[in-house]
């Protein structure tokens, strides 16, 4: 869930098919409860099989962001040689819509502006704060003096001297 967190956009990706809509469903809550919601962008997958694309939207009360047509044969070529599909069979409905997916995708995040730091005595910390979530630390910091991020969720090991 950290990492969900700080993302800028969550693609939740699901076929037409009643078990997958039951998984999403549970998974669309869980962002609602949280405040993810608002990031949560559906793709369909295998769009021509299964359920009308319709369905997933309506069950999941969230807009369909793109569809993926399904071309199985295709994929599994591409995936036997070790290459996209995109580029081996540009031309096939398949390849368009992946390129849809990944421009339909919002614009780089912004870094998030620097916030004064509870743990540091007031200074500035080089931690990552996003939004204010229940379920994280009031301070951010475990111990220690401020030290910059080498991951999105967590601070760097304090040094020894």
């Amino acid at each position: 869930m950290a990492m969900l967190a700080v993302a800028n956009e969550i693609f939740l990706v699901v076929t037409p098919e009643v078990g997958s809509i039951r998984n999403s469903s549970q998974f669309v809550e869980l962002a609602r409860e949280i405040g993810l919601a608002g990031i949560v962008r559906v793709i369909v997958n295998r769009a021509n099989h299964g359920i009308r694309v319709d369905d997933p939207s309506a069950s999941l009360d969230m807009p369909i962001a793109a569809t993926v047509m399904s071309n199985g044969p295709r994929a599994v070529v591409a995936a036997k040689q070790g290459r996209p599909i995109i580029t081996m069979f540009p031309r096939e409905k398949i390849a368009d819509d992946l390129h849809r997916v990944a421009r339909s995708s919002r614009s780089p995040r912004t870094p998030p502006t620097p916030r004064r730091c509870v743990a540091t005595g007031g200074r500035v910390c080089g931690r990552a704060h996003r939004r204010p979530e229940p379920r994280l630390r009031s301070t951010c910091h475990d111990s220690g003096p401020c030290r910059p991020m080498t991951t999105s969720a967590a601070h760097a090991a304090p040094s020894p001297n």
